[in-house]
């Protein structure tokens, strides 16, 4: 597999924009293989994705006074798809 992508100067960043035509026209015929490869590169941009979500966009904290107690200072942190 790996000298057909080299064959036909596939780099890394390239592999996640194949298609189901680009892996014919490179000779891999198996559809076992194509799957294969296609989930693969699914898999990783959806995780790409979700870590560029998750990422922090901000952070900060706040006071709270409980009588009788202590002072607590909770962290709050904010992203495209959370708030905790």
């Amino acid at each position: 597999m790996e000298p057909t992508f080299a064959e036909h100067e596939v780099t890394a960043n390239e592999v996640a924009y194949l298609t189901e035509n680009h892996l014919l026209d490179m000779g891999v015929t198996s559809v076992g293989d194509r799957v294969r490869i296609i989930e693969s590169t699914s898999a990783f941009l959806r995780g790409e994705r979700n870590r560029k979500r998750n990422r922090d966009i901000i952070k900060f904290s706040g006071f709270t006074f409980f009588p009788c107690t202590k002072w607590v200072a909770p962290y709050y942190h904010v992203s495209e798809s959370y708030v905790y």
